[in-house]
């Protein structure tokens, strides 16, 4: 398994950490960063959303989290609705 996999992993596992994450990884992969930015925006959208819809939003939010582990793990970008351009303008 290759270190960006495992940076990619941790960075989809550890959300409360993304900010520190984000100066860290600057050094590395375009796809690190991506799912570094992306998580951040997730954990902040679940949090608003299921908070508005009465919980509706977490589950939504842990479906879309999940895919991404999943996709991050093969090495792959996925882009959640919205989110995904969200990340790509904050990195550009």
């Amino acid at each position: 398994m290759s270190n960006e996999r495992i940076r990619i992993f941790l960075a989809d596992d550890n959300k409360e950490f993304c900010d520190t994450l984000i100066n860290y990884l600057e050094k590395h992969s375009d796809l690190v960063r991506f799912y570094v930015v992306q998580n951040f925006l997730l954990f902040l959208a679940i949090a608003l959303v299921g908070t508005i819809t009465c919980g509706i939003g977490y589950i939504v939010g842990v479906v879309f989290w999940i895919i991404e582990i999943v996709k991050a793990f093969k090495g792959e970008k996925y882009a959640i609705p919205l989110l995904g351009g969200w990340t790509d303008k904050i990195l550009s």
